[in-house]
């Protein structure tokens, strides 16, 4: 197993067992190496990035150990750099503006898009990580508080905070929920966005990554090399499958799954059917954050301050 980069995401060893519920499907699958290097083209980043986003026209980086957030063009030419101070972790567009949390400092930071002229800061809970915007707000997962804050986007203000559980770091909108992964409660948490009535469901052990493919919510196990398939209506487990090793970010984008390998240095592909794998792109050094831009994939590789970018998304698993 190689070694995996954790940053101030999971500084820890996850403990606690899993899993109440018994799936419904399990698909073993052996993973097999392929993929051309030449697929991927790398580009320099700040130090300790994990996420990034996409205003439909730049990419953008949150850099938290350089307290820097980067705009990044198509080519992977950097078109600025923003000083942003407090450990910039999550970041998020909407509609025209750029939100950073900033993890030590509890703030969440309000940037122009266009101009990067800054907009607010405005509190939030202890250790903000990741950042979506939905459902009308600004939703805030504070990964040492325990919480979810929802924000107004116009003011900044906050408008309720809900208990979910224990080290929560990934976040994901299904239309009507908002789905937490509580990566040391092996569960995730389902709050309804209206009401903020709240479940909690059994995962695998270190959920990290979430995603929604309009059916299903879809999150990563990172200490189990596991990504499930979830029910929206009552968080039953619809089929578990075998990736590579410390899967971590998760979206969905062009029909397919898309998933990150911490440990193994790799992007895999899947169909969302029935789970199988049929695409795995090498990527930098100890990747995190995936995201989609229209076009192609980037991926953050956090172990080399790098982001990859891969254009050429046809399917690319062989037989060895």
């Amino acid at each position: 197993m190689k070694k995996k980069v954790f940053y101030l995401a999971m500084p820890f060893l996850l403990t606690a067992t899993v899993n109440a519920q018994t799936p419904v499907t399990e698909v073993a699958q052996e993973l097999r190496t392929v993929v051309a290097s030449s697929r991927n083209t790398d580009y320099s980043i700040g130090e300790g990035a994990e996420c990034l986003t996409f205003d439909g026209r730049y990419v953008w980086v949150a850099n938290q150990f350089s307290d820097s957030v980067m705009q990044i063009d198509k080519s992977g030419e950097v078109v600025k750099n923003y000083r942003i101070e407090g450990n910039p972790l999550g970041i998020t567009f909407e509609n025209g503006n750029i939100w950073i949390t900033c993890h030590s400092i509890n703030k969440v930071v309000k940037l122009n898009a266009e101009t990067g002229s800054l907009l607010g800061t405005y509190n939030t809970g202890s250790g903000p990580g990741e950042i979506l915007y939905a459902a009308g707000k600004m939703w805030i997962v504070n990964r040492l508080g325990n919480t979810i804050s929802q924000l107004d986007p116009s003011s900044g203000n906050l408008i309720a905070q809900f208990a979910v559980g224990k080290r929560p770091v990934a976040t994901v909108f299904d239309g009507t929920n908002i789905w937490v992964a509580n990566s040391q409660s092996n569960t995730v948490s389902r709050i309804n966005a209206a009401t903020g009535a709240r479940a909690d469901f059994a995962v695998g052990k270190g959920p990290f990554g979430m995603a929604f493919d309009g059916r299903n919510i879809w999150v990563s196990n990172f200490f189990d090399a596991t990504i499930m398939k979830l029910s929206v209506s009552d968080g039953r487990v619809a089929g578990v499958y075998k990736v590579g090793d410390g899967p971590a970010s998760i979206i969905y984008a062009q029909s397919h799954i898309w998933l990150t390998n911490n440990g193994a240095n790799t992007l895999t592909k899947i169909r969302p059917s029935d789970g199988v794998v049929v695409g795995l792109y090498t990527v930098g050094a100890s990747p995190y954050g995936v995201l989609f831009d229209g076009e192609g994939i980037w991926v953050v590789d956090a172990g080399n301050n790098k982001i990859s970018s891969i254009k050429e998304l046809s399917d690319t698993v062989t037989n060895p």
